[in-house]
């Protein structure tokens, strides 16, 4: 097996313990991934607890609303950082979420900057579209972890044309994510139909996985790293060919997170 996953759960839903022997097991299996740390609901040293442990313990980690550091930037563990998104869902102290109202605030400006300054990326996932544009704005590095076309289901969370091409346009990737309410009747072929939408529209060089394993319910068929990538592997290289397969399931995230 060979997956780069850009968003997994795992420490949000399991102690650090069975965090530790999941993440090695994976690593022994050839999955990479993205081990996300949500600061929605967690104080700064649980914050940065949880932060410290995917550092040490993890190839990669990202994090997911990173106004869990306050105006405290500096004390992020940075060793295998890999990218951070600055909301949730909600409005908060950086940006406004999907389900929100505000734009970039100078406080989410400043942490793009300090982003930028050490090369990390600039997760837009979870951003309305008023705070996308204004993020990708002044983003040096940007990817999408996990979410789908808007075209191909109505949702707020999902990516509409117009920003999956500013993703596109500047470099990064997108993360194409079997969470059931994000795509067509919330099961395998409407995901799979997600694909097909985003390598027809957009080509193979910006797409990649973002499972939200731990993080959402799942879809029956994809709810494991092996049956996820067996089923791409089979989709997409039916369609079209090995080399995008490839691209999709690793190829493009190897690219760019560490430059394969």
């Amino acid at each position: 097996m060979r997956i780069f996953d850009l968003h997994n759960d795992l420490i949000t839903a399991v102690g650090s313990d069975e965090a530790k022997r999941i993440i090695g097991k994976n690593g022994r299996r050839g999955v990479k991934a993205l081990y996300a740390v949500w600061g929605t609901k967690l104080g700064l040293v649980d914050f940065i607890g949880k932060c410290r442990f995917l550092s040490q313990n993890a190839e990669y980690y990202s994090v997911e609303d990173a106004s869990a550091t306050g105006t405290n930037f500096d004390a992020l563990p940075l060793k295998n950082l890999a990218c951070c998104s600055l909301t949730w869902n909600y409005d908060n102290a950086f940006a406004g979420g999907a389900e929100g109202k505000s734009g970039l605030t100078e406080e989410g400006e400043r942490f793009i900057r300090f982003l930028n300054r050490k090369e990390i990326a600039v997760d837009l996932s979870h951003l309305n579209e008023w705070s996308f544009y204004e993020a990708i704005k002044i983003s040096d590095r940007v990817v999408a972890t996990h979410s789908c076309p808007f075209s191909v289901k109505r949702h707020l969370r999902n990516l509409k044309d117009r920003q999956i091409e500013a993703i596109v346009e500047k470099g990064g990737i997108v993360g194409i994510t079997p969470v059931p309410s994000f795509v067509a009747h919330g099961n395998e072929s409407g995901y799979l139909a997600a694909l097909d939408y985003f390598i027809n529209k957009f080509g193979c060089d910006n797409v990649a996985i973002g499972s939200d394993y731990f993080g959402s319910d799942g879809i029956d068929g994809l709810r494991g790293y092996d049956e996820l990538e067996r089923k791409i592997r089979l989709h997409v290289s039916e369609k079209y060919g090995n080399y995008c397969a490839d691209k999709v399931l690793f190829g493009n995230a190897e690219r760019f997170f560490i430059g394969k």
